[in-house]
Parts: C-alpha cells; sequence; structure tokens
C-alpha cells in the first residue's frame, strides 16, 4: 500500500492476490531441494512477472533475478529457508533449485535507483540508471551484476547457475540489447 502498487494493481484491472496460502512444486532437477512450498497462485498464472530491485545482498554479495523468486516462498516460510541453508553457497544452490522448480518468469529489474551496502533491507541509494528485462534470470543477473562492477563468476547463485548450464552454457552466452 505505501509505494502505491495495490493502488496501480487495482486501477488496471488487476487483482491483489496474498501469498499466505501454500501448494508444493515437485523439483526433480533440484540439487539440494526437491519440492518447494510455494504461494499457490502460481498454479493459477500463465507467467510470472519478477520485479526485483537492483541491490547488494550481505549474504549472496547481489540479489537480482533469480534471488526475486525467494518472493514466492509464503511469509515466514522464508527463514526456515535461511536456517536449513545459512551457508553462502547452501543458500545460492537453493535459489538456483528454486528458480529450476518454477517456470514461466520474466524479470524486469529496477536499476534506476540501485542500493548499495548492507542489503538487502539496508543500504545507500546509487543512480544506476537502468531497467533491465529478460526472460532469463540468469543473463539478466549477469549483466546487471557487471553493471554493478561485480565480477559475475565470483557470484555464488550465478556460478553454481552456470554449473547446470541449464539458462546458459557460459557468462557470455548472451546478448545484449
Amino acid at each position: 500500500k505505501k509505494s502505491g502498487i495495490m493502488e496501480a494493481v487495482k486501477e488496471a484491472g488487476g487483482t491483489w492476490v496474498d501469498f499466505s496460502d501454500s501448494v508444493t512444486v515437485k523439483n526433480p532437477s533440484g540439487k539440494l531441494v526437491k519440492s518447494f512450498k510455494l504461494a499457490s497462485v502460481i498454479k493459477k498464472a500463465d507467467i510470472i512477472i519478477s520485479l526485483p530491485k537492483m541491490k547488494t545482498h550481505q549474504l549472496l554479495y547481489y540479489t537480482g533475478a533469480m534471488k526475486n523468486i525467494f518472493g514466492l516462498v509464503p511469509g515466514l516460510k522464508k527463514a526456515s529457508f535461511h536456517l536449513r541453508f545459512s551457508d553462502r553457497n547452501l543458500f545460492a544452490r537453493m535459489i538456483v533449485d528454486l528458480n529450476l522448480a518454477v517456470k514461466n518468469v520474466y524479470s524486469i529489474m529496477d536499476g534506476i535507483t540501485a542500493m548499495e551496502g548492507h542489503g538487502p533491507g539496508s543500504g545507500n541509494p546509487r543512480q544506476a540508471g537502468v531497467i533491465l528485462a529478460s526472460s532469463n534470470p540468469l543473463a539478466l543477473d549477469i549483466a546487471a551484476s557487471s553493471i554493478m562492477g561485480y565480477n559475475p563468476l565470483e557470484l555464488p547463485v550465478i556460478t553454481d547457475a552456470l554449473e547446470r548450464k541449464y539458462w546458459l552454457d557460459s557468462a557470455d552466452g548472451f546478448e545484449v540489447k
């Protein structure tokens, strides 16, 4: 409500959906997690439009398109994942597993005013002046993290995702337009 998103959804004829109800989504390709309890609305959606904010992250260094899908985990269930996968690399593998489980996602990243510092909950605004979009969350995260000055090959989510060769075969295997 504070951001104005709820009002914009209603004005556009959309329906505001609470993510408290969950459904089990199987993930046979997962390395760590073979099923997730996710917001039940994903079973009704033809496509998921993910709106990540370009920002830093204390645990993963960078949070973007792939990490934003974690928002489909209902409320307090997120805490159990943080406890279960408290190690940076394990948490990254879980995030990649989650992205394998969730299909039909298109991400639009707001990097007009990005955030740097102790993210994801706090930090300092930084004018990056970009909006990035892709149906390939790994390509988007490689592009965005590069813009932010990171070496994508040093970021745990990106390295794990590249090893799986599901979205891309290499970090330069996509075109930026």
